[in-house]
């Protein structure tokens, strides 16, 4: 199992550290390696911003997190999101 969760620093709302956004189930045999393509939109980062009554997505830093559960997260990746 493949897990992608996604975090947003020093976020406007309290969330989560780690949200899983994304998973793939993946059999592999040991020693095996397989490429996994898991696609997260940019609105699966939206909030509902009680403001203005609807979702909004924040500007950013992000943290990518890649692992077998959320304890477990093998690769961080920081990206930009404006």
């Amino acid at each position: 199992m493949v897990q992608v969760y996604v975090g947003k620093h020093k976020s406007k709302v309290k969330r989560a550290l780690k949200e899983l956004k994304g998973f793939a189930k993946v059999n592999l045999e040991k020693g095996a390696e397989k490429t996994v393509t898991i696609s997260i939109d940019a609105t699966s980062l939206a909030y509902y911003n009680t403001e203005i009554s609807d979702w909004s997505v924040e500007d950013g830093t992000y943290y990518l997190y890649v692992g077998n559960a959320s304890n477990n997260i093998v690769k961080k990746i920081k990206f930009n999101l404006f």
